[in-house]
């Protein structure tokens, strides 16, 4: 439930959770939640074996693709649990030789004609779900389309430049300026890697730090485009520059950074929209 205060006087306002709303619509989704197609992120070991989660958002009638059977033991746990999941309505799909799991369903005309068949005698809205849209996420979609005469629709945006965008920190920070949401003060550093001889342009990036950390003592340089931290470094103290410098010549998944003043923290709330 979401609290809102109005001229002194609080009220309730019920907000619906993610399985609310998929329980509340009239259509049959399929699941597939490949990790593996936001691309590669510098150390981090991206897999699609986390599809699996997606069980717990299925309801009785929808579809899941996953990369690896689920054992029984886990599957009778999440029916104790009340998870609403049909087990015969959960597909298999070994990737082999191939990293992505959409990218094996695509192949594997097995599991295709598997997904068609359930589908069978269904008349209504079919949504496709997955974990982000890239083409061959659009690939599955059309050749579903091909086979069903049902309207489908899926979650995310049919233009895959804007998608990839607005899970870029420099553009996000925009987004929220452009939205009156308050943000940390921040240097955008562009062009960090040179496009004529591939040299690392650290003399901005130093500029930058040296000014941040007047706030605050600390900063952090945050790479325009990662995951799970994978493109954040502290700096503490100016003795920590040289070192933090050192790693970012060594990698070459950025060419934006933020630098931003570290500071320390009252709280950490975590919001998260879905639309």
């Amino acid at each position: 439930h979401k609290m809102l205060i109005l001229k002194g006087s609080l009220m309730t306002i019920p907000v619906l959770g993610i399985t609310e709303v998929y329980t509340q619509a009239s259509a049959v989704r399929i699941f597939v939640h490949a990790v593996t197609s936001v691309g590669d992120i510098s150390v981090v070991n991206l897999n699609d074996k986390g599809a699996a989660r997606t069980v717990l958002l299925a309801q009785q009638h929808d579809i899941v693709v996953i990369a690896s059977p689920l054992e029984k033991e886990c599957i009778s746990y999440y029916k104790q649990l009340g998870f609403a999941f049909d087990p015969a309505r959960i597909i298999v799909v070994n990737l082999n030789d191939e990293p992505s799991l959409i990218r094996a369903l695509l192949k594997n005309e097995v599991a295709f004609k598997r997904i068609i068949a359930l589908l069978d005698n269904w008349h209504g809205k079919v949504i496709v779900d997955t974990f982000t849209v890239t083409e061959s996420e659009l690939q599955f979609i059309a050749k579903l389309q091909q086979y069903l005469p049902n309207p489908i629709s899926y979650i995310g945006s049919k233009d895959l430049v804007l998608s990839q965008a607005v899970n870029r920190k420099d553009v996000a920070r925009q987004f929220a300026i452009a939205a009156n949401i308050p943000v940390a003060p921040a240097e955008i550093i562009t062009d960090v890697w040179s496009e004529n001889n591939g040299d690392f342009n650290d003399a901005a990036l130093l500029k930058a730090i040296q000014r941040q950390i007047q706030l605050t003592g600390s900063v952090v340089v945050k790479g325009a485009i990662g995951a799970s931290g994978s493109s954040i470094f502290v700096i503490k103290s100016s003795d920590d520059i040289d070192n933090v410098l050192t790693q970012l010549a060594q990698r070459h998944d950025n060419n934006v950074y933020l630098v931003e003043p570290l500071f320390s923290l009252s709280s950490a709330p975590n919001i998260t929209v879905w639309i």
